[in-house]
């Protein structure tokens, strides 16, 4: 869907109420490296796997969802450097994978 768009940074499909399919094809072919990703009320209900490749990511947005359970750690290690704001808020999160070593 994203081939060819090697120049997108900032990705927002947030209320549209759409569904956001999520596979558990753990390989990135069809999305850019992003600096802002916002998915609120995409109807998700577990953390996209295609978030494990996305290591220059300064915002994250997956406010008002159904994502039950716990944070991944990948979530804090892929975008370490670069992560300034994460908004999980509306959610059923449940805890930690693993309690994050630092606060981006």
């Amino acid at each position: 869907m994203f081939l060819g768009l090697d120049k997108l940074q900032v990705l927002e499909l947030s209320d549209n109420r759409i569904t956001v399919v999520v596979t558990n094809n753990y390989t990135n072919t069809s999305l850019p490296t992003l600096d802002t990703l916002s998915l609120s009320l995409c109807n998700l209900k577990e953390f996209p796997a295609f978030l494990r490749f996305q290591n220059k990511l300064c915002t994250l947005v997956l406010d008002h969802n159904n994502i039950n359970g716990l944070v991944p750690v990948w979530i804090w290690n892929n975008s370490r450097e670069t992560l300034e704001l994460i908004d999980l808020s509306f959610n059923s999160i449940t805890g930690f994978d693993q309690h994050p070593h630092f606060l981006p």
